[in-house]
C-alpha cells in the first residue's frame, strides 16, 4: 500500500499523499527526528577522529562507543514507527515516538552527559595527582622531542625516588625563567574552557610558565662547560652527549657553576635554541630550578604515532659518579 520502504534510510517528511495530515505531522516530526540522530551521528565520528588523532584515546573510544548506541536507537526506531504509520495506526505510531523519544533524551542526552562529566572529573584527578599530558611548545629539546610532540608527564615518580640527571623533567618556571613562547591567552569564558580542556588532554600549547628540559645537574653536582676542548664536565668528569641537537656543540655561554640543595640545573638539548639555565645565570636564583617546582618527568612521547615511545634518562648523565660527600639515592 505504501510507496515508501519499511525501513528508510531518510523517510520522506511528509508520506504518500493519500495519509491523512494527522499521520503526515507524525510523520513529519518522525523524519527531523531521524535527521537530528544522523547529525549526532556525525558530530560523534568528526570528534572521536580529531580525539583519536590528539592522543584523547579515552575521549575517542567514549565517542565510538556513541556513535554505536545512537546508531542502535536509530534502527530501532525507524521500523518502530514507519511501520505503523504506513498501515494506518496512526495511534500506536504517535505512543512508540513519544517512548523512543523518551528514550532517545535518556540514551543520547542525559546519560552521555552524566558520563561525559564523570569522565572530565576523571580526567582532572588523573592531571592533578598522576599523570599530565603535555604539548611541546618549541624546538628546544630537538631532536629528542619535536615542535608538536605530545608526552604524558609522571606526577608521581619523584615521590618515590630523587630526581636524577639525564631526567627529562617539565617544571614552572614562573619565578625563575623568561618564557621561551608567548602564548596569547583566552580572554572569552568559552575560549578560556576550550583551553584549559586542550591543555588538560595535551593537545593545545601549554601555559608559556611551563618547561621542559633534560637535567644536567642535580644537588651538589659541579657543572662546567667547557674543558680545553670543548667539552661539558660534571664533577671532573667529561660528558658524552649524544643527545644534542646534530651541530651543536656542549655550550656557546661558558659557565662554572655548583648546584646547591633543593635545585636542579638543566639544560636543552638543542643548545642553540634553549633559554635553559644558561640564560638565567644572571637573574634571581642563578638559572637554578627549585625541585618544588618540577610538575614531573617526560615519561613517554605518544603522539605522532610514528615516535610512540618511552623517554628514558640518559646513561651518560645518570651513570656519573655523585659529587664528593653526597650520599647514593
Amino acid at each position: 500500500m505504501s510507496d515508501m520502504p519499511n525501513i528508510p534510510f531518510l523517510a520522506s517528511s511528509t508520506g504518500p499523499a493519500w495519509l491523512p495530515a494527522a499521520a503526515k505531522d507524525a510523520r513529519q516530526f518522525a523524519y527531523w527526528g531521524q535527521l537530528i540522530m544522523l547529525i549526532m551521528l556525525l558530530i560523534a565520528f568528526i570528534g572521536a577522529i580529531a580525539s583519536i588523532a590528539t592522543g584523547s584515546w579515552g575521549t575517542g573510544i567514549y565517542l565510538l562507543i556513541s556513535m554505536v548506541v545512537i546508531a542502535f536507537l536509530y534502527y530501532m526506531m525507524v521500523p518502530s514507527v514507519f511501520t505503523p504509520l504506513d498501515q494506518g495506526k496512526f495511534k500506536e505510531a504517535s505512543d512508540r515516538l513519544i517512548i523512543w523519544g523518551i528514550i532517545g533524551l535518556i540514551f543520547g542526552g542525559v546519560i552521555p552527559g552524566i558520563l561525559l562529566l564523570i569522565a572530565f572529573g576523571l580526567a582532572f584527578l588523573v592531571k592533578t595527582f598522576l599523570v599530565q599530558a603535555f604539548y611541546i611548545p618549541s624546538g628546544s629539546m630537538e631532536s629528542t622531542l619535536q615542535v608538536g610532540d605530545r608526552v604524558l608527564v609522571n606526577k608521581v615518580v619523584y615521590h618515590l625516588r630523587p630526581i636524577a640527571r639525564g631526567d627529562i623533567v617539565v617544571f614552572n618556571g614562573v619565578d625563575s625563567f623568561t618564557p621561551e613562547v608567548r602564548i596569547a591567552e583566552p580572554s572569552g569564558p568559552i575560549a578560556q574552557t576550550f583551553t584549559w580542556l586542550g591543555r588538560t588532554f595535551g593537545f593545545a600549547p601549554p601555559d608559556e610558565r611551563d618547561f621542559v628540559k633534560r637535567v644536567i645537574g642535580v644537588e651538589g653536582d659541579h657543572v662546567v662547560c667547557c674543558d680545553v676542548d670543548g667539552r661539558l664536565t660534571i664533577n671532573g668528569v667529561v660528558v658524552n652527549e649524544p643527545y644534542l641537537y646534530p651541530g651543536n656543540p656542549p655550550s656557546t655561554t661558558r659557565f662554572d657553576v655548583t648546584v646547591p640543595a633543593g635545585k636542579i640545573w638543566v639544560m636543552g638539548d638543542h643548545r642553540s635554541a634553549s633559554a635553559d639555565s644558561r640564560s638565567q645565570m644572571g637573574k634571581p636564583g642563578g638559572g637554578m630550578v627549585p625541585l618544588d617546582d618540577v610538575v614531573g618527568r617526560a615519561w613517554v612521547r605518544y603522539w605522532p604515532l610514528d615516535r610512540l615511545g618511552s623517554l628514558t634518562p640518559a646513561p651518560t648523565l645518570h651513570d656519573l659518579p655523585l659529587p664528593t660527600g653526597a650520599a647514593p639515592s
